[in-house]
């Protein structure tokens, strides 16, 4: 995911499931919903996914695009060197 500005980023790990619960159809069943399954809440072809978070990371960049500019150069003129841009942060979900 990217935000619309560009100033953050976020990257989420998980696992996905297919689920053809009735309740959570009901739950989201609604006229624009129906509009596209003939067969209604029982159409073969309507599917529910589910994603179960495990991590993620988050990376908020800095405003200033001079000092965006100059970190990226310090960091291709050292390759030791990884550019400060702003927050990063690890995040896991129980």
């Amino acid at each position: 995911m990217v935000g619309k500005k560009h100033d953050y980023h976020a990257c989420l790990s998980g696992r996905l499931t297919e689920t053809k619960d009735p309740a959570r159809i009901d739950e989201f069943w609604n006229s624009v919903v129906a509009a596209w399954y003939e067969g209604g809440k029982t159409d073969p072809t309507l599917t529910m996914i589910a994603l179960s978070l495990d991590d993620g990371e988050i990376w908020a960049s800095t405003g200033s695009t001079l000092k965006f500019g100059w970190e990226i150069a310090k960091a291709n003129l050292n390759p030791e060197k990884t550019p400060d841009v702003g927050v990063h942060r690890q995040i896991r979900f129980a």
